[in-house]
C-alpha cells in the first residue's frame, strides 16, 4: 500500500512540475512578443505589397476572417498575423500595409498585447500598456501621414475563459480590455470611424457570448459575419 501511495504521489509530483514548466514556457513565449525582434517582422504575408483598395490588418483574429463579403470594395489584403501585438504590427506597418497604397485600413489588434501583460507585476504591467498605446498611434500617425482612413474595431474580451489559461494569465483581462477599448473609442477622428465589436455582437440579441466564442480568443463564423456586416456598412460610409 506504501509503494501505492509512493507512486502516485510522485506522478502528482511529476504533473505538478510539468504544468509549471509549460506554464514558465508559454510566458516566456508570450512575454517575448512584446519586445523585439518580433516574429511577425521576421514573416512575410502572402501578398505583402500587393496594390490593395482595402487591407485588413491585424493578428488571428483577422486572420481567420473570410474576406470575401468585401470583393465589391476593390482588392482586398489580408496583413494578417496570429499572436501579433501592436508593436509588432507598427514594426511591419510598411512592409504588410502601406506597400500596398490603400485608401482604407480595417484594423484589429491589442488583444495579445493585453493578455501577455497580465503575466506582469503591476509596475511592468502599466509601462507595457502605456507602450502598446504608443504604438497603436503611432500605426495610426502614419496611416493618417499617407492621407489612409482606418476602421478601427474594439477589442473583443476572452470569452469564458477556460482553466488552462486562467492558470497561466494573470487578472485584469476584462478590466484592461474595457480600458484599451475606452481610449480606442477617444480616437475616433474625421480620418478614423470606430466600429464598437461588443455593440454589433449584442444587438444580434440574448446569448451572444455563446454564439460568436469559438474558443476564448476566437470568434464563430456566425461573429464573422456580424463583423462583415458592420464593416461592410462603415465602409459603404467612408468610401
Amino acid at each position: 500500500m506504501r509503494a501505492v501511495l509512493a507512486l502516485a504521489a510522485t506522478g502528482v509530483l511529476a504533473v505538478a512540475m510539468l504544468a509549471l514548466w509549460l506554464r514558465h514556457d508559454y510566458r516566456q513565449e508570450k512575454l517575448a512578443t512584446l519586445e523585439p525582434p518580433f516574429r511577425s517582422g521576421l514573416v512575410g504575408i502572402e501578398g505583402a505589397g500587393t496594390p490593395a483598395r482595402v487591407v485588413f490588418f491585424g493578428d488571428s483574429r483577422v486572420a481567420q476572417w473570410d474576406l470575401a463579403g468585401f470583393e465589391r470594395f476593390g482588392p482586398v489584403l489580408n496583413a494578417r498575423f496570429g499572436g501579433d501585438t501592436l508593436a509588432g504590427m507598427a514594426d511591419r506597418l510598411d512592409r504588410d500595409v502601406l506597400a500596398s497604397a490603400p485608401e482604407i485600413v480595417v484594423f484589429l489588434g491589442g488583444i495579445n498585447d493585453l493578455t501577455a501583460q497580465s503575466m506582469l507585476d503591476e509596475s511592468a504591467r502599466r509601462a507595457a500598456y502605456q507602450a502598446s498605446l504608443g504604438a497603436l498611434e503611432d500605426i495610426l500617425a502614419r496611416l493618417r501621414a499617407r492621407g489612409i482612413r482606418t476602421l478601427l474595431l474594439s477589442v473583443g474580451p476572452p470569452l469564458d475563459v477556460d482553466l488552462r489559461r486562467r492558470f497561466v494569465w494573470g487578472s485584469g483581462i476584462e478590466e484592461a480590455v474595457a480600458d484599451l477599448n475606452a481610449h480606442i473609442q477617444r480616437l475616433e477622428a474625421p480620418d478614423v470611424h470606430v466600429v464598437d465589436t461588443l455593440e454589433v455582437f449584442a444587438a444580434s440579441g440574448a446569448g451572444w457570448e455563446t454564439r460568436v466564442r469559438k474558443d476564448p480568443l476566437h470568434y464563430t463564423p456566425e461573429a464573422y459575419a456580424l463583423l462583415t456586416r458592420a464593416v461592410a456598412d462603415a465602409l459603404e460610409e467612408v468610401r
